[in-house]
C-alpha cells in the first residue's frame, strides 16, 4: 500500500476526526501489520462455510484487485474471500463479495460481536462507495454476527445458525452520502505534514472510542476529579476551578457516601479504615485457600451444548497457608481438546476439601461456582458449600 493510498479503516477514521486519521496511519507506517487474533480467524472460516462457492484469491493487493475485477464480470454464482477494490485512491478488501445467480451482487462483513456496532456500519458504507465508484453497485451490504441464541449441537457447527444476517444497504445512504462529499478533504488531511490539532470531546467517542484518545487529553493533576469513584460524573456540576483540584469542591455538592469519603481522605490527606475491616480480616478459618480461577469465552462455540460467548473455566490456582504461614501450591489446567468443566470440579473439589476458608478478590470465583452448580447438578451441593466459604477481599 503506497501512502497515497487511504484504507477503509482511514476514511473511517478520518470521518470521525482528522487527528486520528493522521496518527493511525503514522503508527501503520511505523509499525509491523497486527495479527487479526485467533478468534476473528475462527469465526470468518466457519462464516465461509456458509458460500459453498466459495474462493479465496492469494497475492498481494494488486493481484487480488486484478483477480476481482476479472471475477465480477463473470455471472454468478460465485464468492470471493480476500477480494479488493479501489476507486479514487481507497482501498477496500472486503470480507466476503458474492454474486447470486440472478446476478445481484453482494457484499458482506464478517463480525465476531453479537450485534452490529456502528463502526461496521461505516466500514461497510465505504465498501459500497467504492464498488459503486467502480461500476459495480452491491444490491446488498450484509452483516454476519454472532447469534447469542445459538447452541452447539452434538452433530456439531451449523454455521447457518451461528450467525445472523442483517442487510444494511438501506441505512447506509447518508453515510454513503457523507464520504462523497468529505473525500477529498480527508486526503489532504492524511497527506500533510503535520499533525493536525484537534480538541477533545463527544467525537472522540462515537462511531468508537478513539484510540488516541489518552494521548490527546490533557493531563490531569493528582487532585483532578478523577480520583474520586465515578468522579467524570460530577464534572458538569462542578467549576472548572474544581474539576482540576477537587479539594476546593464547593459544599454542598451532590455525592455518593463512596464519593464523600474518598474527598475527605484526599482533603486531609490521611487514609480511612472502615471500623468493620478487623472483624472481617478475622472471620477466616485456617487453612487459608487463595483461590483464583481462569475462563475462556469463545465466540464459536468449540463444544456440545455450549453458546457463543460462554464461560468455560479451564485454570484455578490455589496457594493454601496454614496457621503458621507455611504456604503451598495446587493447581489445575485443562490442556485437552474437550469441555474442560467436569474435570475442572473434580479437580478443584479434591483440592479445597482439607481447607477452610476460600479468600478470592472479586466475584468471578462465586460466578463460575453458582453457574456449575447448576450445569452439574450431582455436584451442586459440593459446588454451593465451596462458595459459602468464599471471602471476596475486594469487598472487604
Amino acid at each position: 500500500m503506497t501512502p497515497e493510498v487511504l484504507t477503509r479503516e482511514d476514511v473511517v477514521a478520518g470521518l470521525q476526526c482528522e487527528r486520528r486519521l493522521h496518527l493511525q496511519r503514522e503508527v501503520r507506517q511505523q509499525s509491523k501489520p497486527k495479527d487479526k487474533g485467533s478468534s476473528r480467524r475462527r469465526v470468518r472460516d466457519v462464516a465461509f462455510l456458509r458460500f459453498p462457492d466459495g474462493q479465496a484469491l492469494e497475492g498481494d493487493f494488486s493481484q487480488r484487485r486484478g483477480a476481482t475485477e476479472d471475477v465480477l464480470e463473470r455471472p454468478g454464482p460465485w464468492a470471493l474471500f480476500g477480494a479488493c477494490a479501489q476507486h479514487e485512491g481507497v482501498q477496500i478488501q472486503p470480507d466476503v463479495l458474492c454474486k447470486t445467480s440472478a446476478g445481484d451482487l453482494q457484499v458482506f462483513a464478517i463480525r465476531t460481536s453479537s450485534s452490529i456496532k456502528r463502526t461496521t456500519y461505516y466500514d461497510l458504507a465505504v465498501d459500497v462507495w467504492v464498488l459503486r465508484g467502480c461500476g459495480q453497485p452491491p444490491s446488498s451490504a450484509r452483516v454476519l454476527h454472532i447469534n447469542p441464541e445459538y447452541r452447539r449441537e452434538d452433530e456439531g457447527l451449523d454455521p447457518y445458525a451461528l450467525f445472523t444476517s442483517v442487510d444494511t444497504l438501506a441505512f447506509l445512504e447518508g453515510r454513503v452520502s457523507e464520504i462523497d462529499s468529505q473525500i477529498e478533504l480527508l486526503k489532504e488531511h492524511a497527506h500533510r505534514s503535520t499533525t493536525p490539532s484537534v480538541s477533545t470531546g463527544s467525537h472522540c467517542k462515537s462511531p468508537s472510542r478513539c484510540p488516541f484518545l489518552v494521548d490527546c487529553s490533557p493531563k490531569a493533576g493528582p487532585f483532578h476529579v478523577s480520583r474520586l469513584p465515578h468522579g467524570s460524573r460530577l464534572s458538569h456540576r462542578l467549576p472548572p476551578e474544581a474539576i482540576e483540584d477537587i479539594r476546593v469542591m464547593p459544599d454542598p455538592t451532590r455525592m455518593s457516601p463512596l464519593q464523600r469519603r474518598a474527598l475527605a481522605c484526599l482533603q486531609q490527606g490521611e487514609d480511612w479504615v472502615g471500623p468493620g475491616l478487623q472483624r472481617a480480616l478475622q472471620a477466616v478459618q485456617f487453612p487459608l485457600g487463595y483461590l483464583d480461577f481462569e475462563s475462556v469465552a469463545p465466540a464459536v462455540p468449540l463444544h456440545a451444548h455450549t453458546h457463543p460467548y460462554q464461560s468455560l473455566p479451564t485454570q484455578w490456582s490455589l496457594h493454601i497457608q496454614q496457621q503458621d504461614g507455611h504456604l503451598t501450591h495446587q493447581e489445575f489446567i485443562h490442556d485437552q481438546n474437550s469441555d474442560p468443566r467436569k474435570a475442572f470440579v473434580d479437580s478443584l473439589l479434591e483440592a479445597v476439601a482439607e481447607v477452610g476458608s476460600l479468600v478470592v478478590y472479586s466475584p468471578a470465583e462465586s460466578r463460575v461456582l453458582k453457574t456449575l452448580a447448576e450445569q452439574f447438578p450431582e455436584q451442586a451441593k459440593a459446588l454451593r458449600a465451596i462458595r459459602s466459604r468464599l471471602h471476596d477481599l475486594l469487598a472487604v
